[in-house]
């Protein structure tokens, strides 16, 4: 291993790249020091570590125009994007990620060829860089980790301590040496070769058989659902989802490979795909009739639209173009996510408030309980986080942070329990003074207040529709 070869690159990609490496060192920095980095209501450092991903690819490409069009104000005023960053304040469940996945979709765009051999290629290139860097930096990070506990134990510092180690570990891996490895990689040409022996035997013996067995086994749940003339499954667009992506990337990497078994099955993708599409629109459409828009229902449609598009694109030989279908996701995703008026948040909105009496159900009533009642206490609170991870499915609630579950509860006990607080049986009105009371849900040191309540009664007792969460309060 020539070890001069490599300090050679990594002090090119340091030198070269000097505000991707300025990011890396803020990453490294704000990880280090997270215990005592502030958090409030008018700004929050710890989004330059939630959209740490989006920012560096974002200044990364940048880069990348600087080098093609001399734009290099840009470039150097991107460390403004992380200061910006610092003032986000978005409550929508699962935004950020939508947003890190649209700057991946913009670097494709910007950076991959019109041809779709070229497109791929690049595509690829850049996964592999990131995969890459990301196990090293996994790797640097257990290091670490390995080392700082054996110090903790043999000479039994404090925990808090330990706490400390474990902080810099993970600063070190993921904030300053995954970057700088990903900046090593990338330079780097492309690592896919259609006479590789990894590539032949995972795309032709592992992943297009297990392709066609999923196919297989999507056609058969269709004909049963259509001799049974049966609803399909809630879970069934996720899988169709799941299968349609595949399908279409292992086809574009088909191209690469030295010899190719399934050239007749990738030729028909398109043909293939529809029908199975169908199926996930058919059974997305009618929960949506039923229970309304939520935000997760919104972006199902949205990914449905992309990949019907690309289905449908794939069909004309002229048109089909992966480039095409990253701008279309791009502008979806998007224009649903950040325009006021037709964004998620106020579809779910519009749609959750507006599930009113159809006049055939004469025997039941409507209730939307909204923060308009009488104020309530909330002086034992020291602390208030906007909830941006909870699911409303399955007759449930759920609430997270970090993916850590904060409270958890089936939607028939959670109106139980809320109207028992404020002296109601579940037989009982409720009362507009009441309505705060009902939106706060208190537990031993933290609460957490709704936004909104949707209920139905029915046969004299109250039933949720569909509720969301909106603040998460601390005490001491």
């Amino acid at each position: 291993m020539d070890y001069r070869k490599i300090y050679r690159e990594i002090g090119t990609a340091i030198v070269g790249h000097p505000m991707e490496m300025l990011l890396a060192a803020a990453f490294f920095l704000i990880g280090c020091c997270a215990e005592w980095v502030p958090q409030g209501r008018a700004w929050d450092l710890f989004n330059v570590l939630r959209y740490g991903v989006g920012l560096f690819v974002l200044t990364y490409l940048l880069h990348k125009m600087k080098e093609r069009t001399r734009a290099k104000v840009g470039y150097y005023l991107s460390p403004l994007l992380a200061v910006a960053v610092c003032f986000i304040h978005d409550d929508c469940p699962g935004r950020i990620g939508i947003t890190l996945l649209l700057v991946q979709l913009l670097y494709l765009w910007c950076i991959g060829e019109k041809e779709n051999r070229a497109f791929t290629r690049t595509a690829v290139h850049y996964v592999e860089a990131m995969a890459v860097s990301f196990a090293l930096g996994t790797v640097v990070c257990i290091a670490l980790l390995l080392i700082t506990s054996s110090v903790y134990y043999i000479f039994e510092l404090q925990s808090s301590v330990y706490a400390r180690f474990i902080e810099v570990s993970a600063a070190t891996g993921y904030g300053l040496a995954m970057p700088l490895l990903f900046l090593v990689f990338d330079r780097q040409k492309e690592m896919l070769r259609g006479d590789g022996k990894v590539a032949h035997y995972l795309l032709n013996y592992i992943l297009s058989p297990a392709l066609l067995a999923y196919t297989f086994i999507l056609y058969l749940y269709m004909a049963k659902i259509a001799v049974s003339a049966s609803l399909p499954k809630g879970g069934v667009a996720a899988m169709v989802m799941g299968f349609v992506s595949l399908l279409f990337i292992l086809r574009s990497l088909q191209g690469f490979l030295a010899k190719t078994y399934y050239r007749w099955y990738y030729c028909r993708a398109s043909w293939i795909a529809l029908p199975t599409l169908a199926l996930a629109w058919w059974g997305t459409m009618y929960r949506i009739g039923e229970y309304g828009w939520t935000v997760m229902r919104v972006y199902l449609v949205v990914a449905l639209c992309t990949l019907t598009f690309m289905a449908v694109l794939f069909l004309f030989r002229r048109y089909g173009r992966y480039r095409t279908v990253v701008l279309f996701a791009l502008l979806s995703f998007g224009i649903f996510s950040y325009m006021p008026g037709i964004n998620v948040e106020e579809i779910e909105l519009w749609s959750q408030a507006g599930r009113e009496q159809t006049g055939k159900e004469e025997t039941k009533d409507y209730l939307s309980i909204h923060p308009t009642a009488r104020p309530i206490d909330l002086s034992r609170y020291n602390r208030m986080t906007f909830i941006r991870e909870y699911t409303v499915e399955h007759d449930s609630l759920h609430v997270y942070r970090d993916s850590t579950l904060l409270y958890g509860n089936s939607l028939p006990n959670l109106l139980l329990s809320q109207m028992q607080k404020v002296g109601l049986s579940p037989g009982d009105t409720i009362r507009i003074r009441d309505f705060n009371q009902m939106l706060l849900i208190e537990m031993d040191s933290s609460a957490i207040f709704l936004d909104y309540m949707n209920l139905i009664r029915e046969d004299g007792r109250y039933r949720i529709t569909y509720t969301k969460p909106g603040i998460y309060l601390e005490g001491e």
